[in-house]
């Protein structure tokens, strides 16, 4: 009666078990496609054995029936790391290509029109003007496309700022997802604890929103983690150390008041607080720009670093290409305190691979300021050589003016002093307009001062002193955002000189408006040595750019291939088949029923003993 009660309860635990082993194959076959949920596997084990015979060969013994050993949550720490590594690369690659992707559109379409044809018709204009000058018609011409042109080159700087922006707006959001996953992670981290403590539970959904959680953190950084023997995770971010057991270091965000750019860095390894300005003295930036991009380093990983590579770290003008302006800061610097880093033809050769090593590591690591300087240059370069070829300067020297003069304004008050840099009207060879008046007119003027200041050296002997370009106000300067087309030009067209100063018609501009377009002396930037036309230099730039965002398209494309390949080993280990799930599924039900018929016969039995009896 015994045995047979004994027997009873082996089928009662089969049936047990093996209901607990369907519902395991059901959650699993639920959670088919879940992002993050790991394949849940049955083991069983034997229950314990009672011995109550001993004999020479082999004890009499009688088993309890079967239970769960384990339930097992199984991952490859391995395929996790390369797939969390690989993830971040290619996270990186894309996020930077993306940026570039969108730059290239600002320049194929802007309301319908391309910027390149802009310029063309620009040029155009200036060819049909050089024919004849004094031609109301082509004057007016010259006049509606130097506008159309400025208003191309306007809207590209603006597209190109306001996609900075949306980066910028893209970093902010990164930064707070990096902040929230880290708060969440202590927060798995202290339940999975309590829950795993008395070592009889796993707590596997927890570890499978801590495991998904990781999985993204990596793309938007270098991590690297542990878990430790108590089951807690510990993370370090780009290797400072920013989950631990109980709590988590917070990812800060510093920013321009200027532009009200963003950038990362970690609060707590910072130093000199002041609480009423909400700064520090001193920052630990979460992210090293000066270590080389690259695989071998793993400085290549994360889409927060290649967003904010992308971005930079304000709007570059022209000037950008020739100086580094700011410290480490990100704080303007004074100008005699700028590192000028154009290339000279008196650099040595290492000057030269230490001009072009802090540009690389400064606006050329920036896919965005670095379009911005150099398209700005571009326009610079347009803009002054046509205004200089219709209002010409000289420098003092070819005046017979000495180096020390003192130069006053018309109420007699002191405005220069003349060095090597001052330049003045070339009075002798410039051209006038029709009211033959000087100075003559330029067609781009700078909303910050005048082309000329009326001067004299305060011995009767009068000049017309140019003001120059101040890198330090941009209004000052002939770039994108602070020139306009002069409005006494747009007023009155035949101002523009055409004519030589004894009213003939100026026929020598013609071949100065020429060479504007035909000379080759202009560079792209500093990692570029071959000196080009206006022509070229457009064709250089974009070509530059599409094989630039080529380079980082094709690292992206073969780094996602790596990502599924791994991601694929790895599925295999922790993902759910269906396939699989169902034959399980019928192993267990058949298993169920077995034991149900199994508990049926040994019922019948004991029934037919208590009856006889």
């Amino acid at each position: 009666m015994a045995n047979s009660m004994g027997s009873l309860y082996i089928g009662a635990e089969g049936v047990r078990q093996s209901q607990n082993a369907i519902n395991t194959t059901a959650n699993n076959l639920s959670n088919l496609g879940s992002a993050g949920y790991v394949r849940q596997s049955v083991l069983f084990s034997d229950r314990n054995y009672i011995t109550f015979g001993y004999a020479s060969i082999s004890d009499q013994q009688a088993g309890l029936g079967v239970s769960i050993g384990d339930v097992v949550h199984a991952r490859d720490i391995f395929l996790d790391k390369s797939y969390r590594q690989e993830g971040g690369r290619e996270a990186f690659y894309d996020s930077y290509h993306e940026a570039i992707d969108e730059i290239q559109t600002f320049f194929q379409e802007m309301e319908g029109t391309q910027y390149q044809e802009a310029i063309n018709n620009f040029w155009t204009a200036i060819q049909t003007l050089s024919n004849s000058p004094a031609d109301t018609v082509n004057q007016n011409l010259v006049l509606q496309k130097a506008n159309l042109f400025l208003s191309r080159s306007k809207a590209v700087m603006d597209g190109l700022e306001s996609y900075q922006n949306n980066i910028n707006v893209q970093i902010d959001n990164q930064i707070n997802r990096v902040n929230e996953i880290g708060k969440r992670l202590v927060e798995l981290n202290l339940a999975i604890q309590k829950i795993e403590a008395g070592g009889v539970e796993t707590a596997m959904t927890m570890r499978d929103e801590r495991d998904l959680l990781l999985d993204e953190l990596s793309t938007l950084g270098r991590i690297d983690y542990k878990e430790t023997a108590e089951n807690y995770v510990k993370v370090s971010f780009e290797g400072i150390p920013f989950v631990g057991m109980t709590d988590y270091h917070e990812m800060g965000k510093r920013v321009d008041k200027n532009t009200g750019f963003v950038t990362p860095f970690w609060p707590y390894l910072s130093s000199g607080y002041d609480k009423e300005t909400d700064t520090y003295q001193s920052y630990k930036d979460v992210f090293n720009y000066d270590v080389e991009i690259s695989s071998s380093l793993n400085s290549d990983i994360g889409s927060l670093k290649s967003l904010i590579l992308a971005r930079g770290s304000f709007n570059a003008n022209y000037s950008d290409l020739d100086y580094v302006k700011r410290d480490e800061k990100g704080q303007v610097l004074e100008p005699d305190l700028w590192k000028e880093i154009a290339l000279s033809e008196d650099d040595t050769a290492a000057e030269r691979d230490e001009k072009k090593r802090i540009y690389s590591r400064g606006i050329g690591a920036s896919c965005m300021m670095n379009t911005e300087a150099e398209i700005d240059r571009f326009f610079h370069e347009v803009v002054t050589r046509i205004n200089d070829a219709f209002c010409p300067n000289t420098d003092a020297r070819a005046l017979g003016i000495t180096e020390g003069t003192v130069l006053y304004d018309a109420d007699g008050r002191s405005v220069a002093v003349v060095d090597s840099n001052t330049h003045f009207l070339d009075q002798d060879n410039c051209y006038v307009g029709s009211d033959g008046q000087l100075p003559p007119q330029e067609i781009f003027v700078r909303k910050g001062c005048e082309r000329y200041t009326k001067v004299n050296d305060g011995a009767g002997h009068e000049y017309w002193l140019y003001n120059e370009e101040d890198l330090t106000d941009e209004a000052k300067m002939y770039t994108t955002n602070s020139v306009s087309i002069n409005q006494k030009l747009t007023m009155q067209p035949s101002l523009l000189p055409s004519y030589l100063q004894n009213g003939e018609v100026a026929q020598p501009l013609r071949d100065k408006l020429a060479d504007i377009w035909a000379s080759d002396t202009m560079t792209l930037n500093q990692l570029d040595t071959e000196e080009c036309t206006f022509k070229e230099f457009y064709n250089k730039l974009i070509s530059d750019l599409a094989s630039t965002g080529s380079v980082y398209q094709t690292m992206a494309t073969s780094l996602a291939g790596t990502t599924e390949s791994i991601d694929n080993q790895r599925q295999q280990v922790i993902g759910v088949s269906s396939d699989e799930e169902l034959q399980s599924l019928i192993k267990y039900q058949n298993a169920y029923n077995a034991s149900s018929r199994f508990m049926n016969v040994i019922s019948e039995m004991m029934e037919t003993i208590i009856n006889r009896l």
